[in-house]
Formats: structure tokens, sequence, C-alpha cells
């Protein structure tokens, strides 16, 4: 739940490689110990999937990490 708001915030997004991303505004608070515990430590870190998920549309997480980085 944390990680789907956080993602719906554009707080965080994944690369190509669906590696996790932090934004700079998430970055900017990662000293709270909360944020880098549950974020921080997963820092560019895959994704794991069941063997039987969807992926991902890689255009739509081209578009939200564009607005991740825009917003920094």
């Amino acid at each position: 739940r944390l990680h789907d708001a956080a993602f719906d915030r554009e707080l965080i997004s994944f690369d190509d490689n669906l590696k996790l991303l932090l934004s700079p505004r998430l970055k900017a608070e990662l000293p709270l110990k909360a944020i880098a515990d549950n974020f921080g430590a997963y820092a560019g870190e895959p994704l794991h999937l069941p063997d039987d998920a969807t992926l991902p549309d890689l255009g739509f997480l081209a578009e939200h990490r564009a607005k991740l980085i825009r917003e920094a």
C-alpha cells in the first residue's frame, strides 16, 4: 500500500529493467529513518513479479518517469 501510494504520487518509479527509482523529492527526505528503510533500502533493486504476471507497459513507465524527473 505504501509503495503503491508513492508510485501514484510520483515519488517512486521504475526504469526499463523494472529497477526502483526514487524521486528527488523523496531523496531529499532520506535521512528520515522511515523513508530510508522503506524506499532507500530498495533503490536500484528490481521489482519482483510472479512468473504469471503481466509486465508493465514500458511506454507508461517512461511517461511516469518523466513526471518524476520534471518535478525535481
